[in-house]
């Protein structure tokens, strides 16, 4: 392997806990990170979970408190906007 060549890879997961968030952070301490939060508003994760019709409906704002509850990004995307 060439020790040299740089790997970008990117992680998808909820860090829903401060415990799940710190067990990243210290996986990934000896690289650099950007940590991107992917957000939207209630109405659209409703109207998206319906569109999907792969989830029990409110399933995501049962969810939403939890999963949004981290503001430690250093980039954060709406995707209802963007």
């Amino acid at each position: 392997m060439n020790v040299g060549k740089r790997i970008n890879v990117v992680v998808d997961t909820v860090n829903d806990s401060d415990e799940r968030f710190n067990t990243c952070l210290s996986s990934l301490i000896d690289h650099p990170v950007l940590f991107v939060g992917v957000t939207c508003s209630k109405d659209e994760l409703i109207r998206r979970e319906g569109l999907r019709g792969d989830r029990e409906r409110g399933l995501a704002i049962s969810q939403y408190d939890k999963v949004y509850c981290s503001n430690e990004y250093d980039i954060e995307l709406n995707t209802e906007t963007l």
